[in-house]
Protein backbone atom coordinates (compact mmCIF):
# COMPACT_ATOMS: atom_id res chain seq x y z
CA UNK A 1 0.00 0.00 0.00
CA UNK A 2 3.00 2.27 0.69
CA UNK A 3 3.95 1.86 -2.92
CA UNK A 4 0.12 2.98 -3.95
CA UNK A 5 0.69 5.77 -2.09
CA UNK A 6 4.39 6.97 -3.57
CA UNK A 7 2.88 6.59 -7.19
CA UNK A 8 -0.45 7.98 -6.77
CA UNK A 9 0.02 10.89 -3.86
CA UNK A 10 4.04 11.04 -3.90
CA UNK A 11 3.84 10.88 -0.37
CA UNK A 12 5.58 7.95 1.35
CA UNK A 13 4.96 7.95 5.27
CA UNK A 14 7.84 7.06 7.40
CA UNK A 15 5.43 4.65 9.92
CA UNK A 16 4.56 1.34 9.43
CA UNK A 17 1.13 1.80 8.00
CA UNK A 18 -0.99 5.50 7.35
CA UNK A 19 -2.97 7.44 8.22
CA UNK A 20 -6.80 7.17 6.93
CA UNK A 21 -6.26 10.66 5.26
CA UNK A 22 -3.11 9.24 3.75
CA UNK A 23 -5.66 6.64 2.10
CA UNK A 24 -8.32 8.83 1.40
CA UNK A 25 -6.01 10.67 -1.00
CA UNK A 26 -4.36 7.63 -2.22
CA UNK A 27 -8.19 6.23 -3.09
CA UNK A 28 -9.48 9.71 -4.94
CA UNK A 29 -6.54 8.97 -7.43
CA UNK A 30 -6.50 5.69 -8.35
CA UNK A 31 -7.80 5.17 -11.99
CA UNK A 32 -11.32 4.34 -12.40
CA UNK A 33 -9.62 1.05 -15.09
CA UNK A 34 -8.20 -0.28 -11.86
CA UNK A 35 -11.22 0.21 -9.41
CA UNK A 36 -11.86 -3.09 -9.82
CA UNK A 37 -8.93 -4.60 -7.52
CA UNK A 38 -10.76 -3.19 -4.59
CA UNK A 39 -7.77 -0.96 -3.14
CA UNK A 40 -10.56 0.15 -0.10
CA UNK A 41 -10.12 -3.35 1.13
CA UNK A 42 -6.55 -3.46 0.64
CA UNK A 43 -6.20 -0.31 2.56
CA UNK A 44 -8.36 -2.03 5.41
CA UNK A 45 -6.11 -5.35 5.32
CA UNK A 46 -2.75 -3.01 5.66
CA UNK A 47 -4.31 -1.64 8.44
CA UNK A 48 -5.09 -4.50 10.29
CA UNK A 49 -1.76 -6.15 9.53
CA UNK A 50 -0.39 -3.54 10.98
CA UNK A 51 -1.72 -3.59 14.22
CA UNK A 52 -0.09 -7.34 14.11
CA UNK A 53 3.29 -6.32 13.15
CA UNK A 54 5.02 -5.55 16.32
CA UNK A 55 3.55 -8.55 18.50
CA UNK A 56 4.36 -10.40 15.41
CA UNK A 57 7.98 -9.99 15.49
CA UNK A 58 8.08 -9.63 19.11
CA UNK A 59 5.42 -11.53 21.07
CA UNK A 60 3.53 -9.70 24.36
CA UNK A 61 6.55 -9.47 26.58
CA UNK A 62 3.93 -8.72 29.48
CA UNK A 63 2.25 -11.74 29.23
CA UNK A 64 5.30 -13.84 28.41
CA UNK A 65 4.22 -14.97 25.15
CA UNK A 66 6.16 -15.60 22.29
CA UNK A 67 5.08 -14.98 18.79
CA UNK A 68 5.46 -18.60 18.21
CA UNK A 69 2.52 -18.95 20.54
CA UNK A 70 0.51 -15.97 19.76
CA UNK A 71 0.60 -17.01 16.09
CA UNK A 72 1.13 -20.04 13.76
CA UNK A 73 0.84 -21.42 10.41
CA UNK A 74 -3.00 -20.31 9.41
CA UNK A 75 -2.00 -16.67 10.11
CA UNK A 76 0.83 -16.44 8.45
CA UNK A 77 -0.63 -18.27 5.62
CA UNK A 78 -3.38 -15.35 5.70
CA UNK A 79 -0.77 -13.04 5.97
CA UNK A 80 0.86 -13.81 2.95
CA UNK A 81 -2.31 -14.40 0.44
CA UNK A 82 -3.30 -10.40 1.79
CA UNK A 83 0.70 -9.36 0.70
CA UNK A 84 0.00 -11.29 -2.35
CA UNK A 85 -3.14 -9.15 -3.20
CA UNK A 86 -1.25 -6.07 -2.19
CA UNK A 87 1.67 -6.77 -4.42
CA UNK A 88 -0.78 -7.52 -7.30
CA UNK A 89 -2.30 -4.41 -6.96
CA UNK A 90 0.40 -2.02 -6.26
CA UNK A 91 2.49 -3.50 -9.06
CA UNK A 92 -0.25 -3.08 -11.59
CA UNK A 93 -0.75 0.85 -10.85
CA UNK A 94 2.34 1.12 -11.45
CA UNK A 95 2.64 -0.31 -14.31
CA UNK A 96 -0.80 1.95 -15.56
CA UNK A 97 1.21 4.77 -13.90
CA UNK A 98 4.01 4.09 -16.99
CA UNK A 99 2.06 2.93 -19.58
CA UNK A 100 -1.81 4.18 -19.23
CA UNK A 101 -3.87 2.23 -21.69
Amino acid sequence: MKAALLCTAGEYPTKHGFTDEQAKKLLAKIPEKLRYLDYHRLFVLSKFWSEFYTMARYGNEELGLSPEKLFKSQEAALAVKHAEKCHCAAAQLLNYMKNPW
